[in-house]
């Protein structure tokens, strides 16, 4: 059994009529059981993960099916002791051993995984006009001019996106600076590498986070961190005005320049790419 199992220090054997080759043009499948002492299995099990089915054709092109897959099986007779209660003590284990062909990088060389996911989530935002300087018509001439309540004041959509990026496998303790920059605006453009958009100096409030934390095989621990971001397409740094008909900025009474909110900073710490 060295063939599948590349030599361990226990017996192993093959199961009578367990081979077998699922192919199809796309996917190459195959399945063996194996036995071996019952206090052995785990260590089978350990040995045969992401081995190389040792059959079929073999050359630089080739993908060969890796064991991926294992469901373990007793294999026992009921003793005297026990044979009143049908209780079975197992000898020999049964693992069925399923592989499948892992498309890409070779499994015990560099690996590719999962780094972040970006999506964007479009929403209306409606602006109302102000009601103190509206007033309805007067189709009867009596000349009573009636001004609109606040309830009734029309508007008009206004187009924003919720901007989320998520981290995955964030190494434990979350840097402050994924805390210390929330409630602040983009000071210099922001590329997004899986949406191909660029946002624009000002268009971006960095908002809400949330974490997700968790506990491997291993004991080690980490997070799944997303950040939320809301884009106006008129920055944040302008405001509408009802009677310019227009995005203006708002300034001090005091010193006649525009307000610094919200606060700017670079989100660069926080858009790892």
């Amino acid at each position: 059994m060295d063939e599948y199992t590349g030599g361990v220090p226990f017996q192993v054997s093959e199961a009578k009529g367990t081979y077998s080759e699922n192919i199809s043009t796309t996917q190459w499948s195959p399945r063996i059981t194996l036995r071996c002492p019952y206090e052995n299995r785990y260590d089978l099990v350990n040995v045969m993960t992401g081995r190389e089915w040792p059959h079929g054709p073999n050359g630089p092109d080739v993908i060969k099916p890796r064991a991926t897959g294992f469901q373990i099986s007793g294999d026992g007779e009921p003793t005297s002791a026990n044979i009143t209660t049908e209780a079975y003590e197992y000898i020999d284990a049964q693992v069925a051993v399923s592989y499948e062909q892992v498309v890409g990088p070779d499994p015990a060389g560099p690996q590719s995984f999962d780094y972040f996911s970006e999506t964007i989530e479009p929403f209306i935002e409606y602006m109302r006009f102000p009601h103190e300087q509206l007033f309805w018509s007067d189709p009867a001439n009596t000349g009573t001019i009636k001004g609109l309540s606040p309830d009734q004041t029309p508007g008009f959509p206004l187009y924003r996106e919720r901007y989320t990026r998520t981290y995955f496998g964030v190494q434990l303790p979350i840097p402050p600076v994924f805390s210390s920059l929330q409630n602040n605006i983009n000071t210099f453009p922001v590329p997004s590498p899986t949406l191909g958009i660029v946002y624009a100096p000002r268009t971006i409030l960095y908002g809400n986070r949330r974490v997700s934390y968790n506990l491997k095989s291993d004991g080690t621990q980490s997070a799944n961190l997303s950040i939320d971001f809301t884009y106006r397409q008129e920055t944040w740094r302008r405001y509408w005005n009802f009677e310019a008909q227009a995005f203006l900025e708002i300034l001090s009474s005091d010193t006649s320049t525009p307000i610094n909110f919200p606060p700017e900073a670079d989100l660069s710490p926080v858009l790892l790419s």
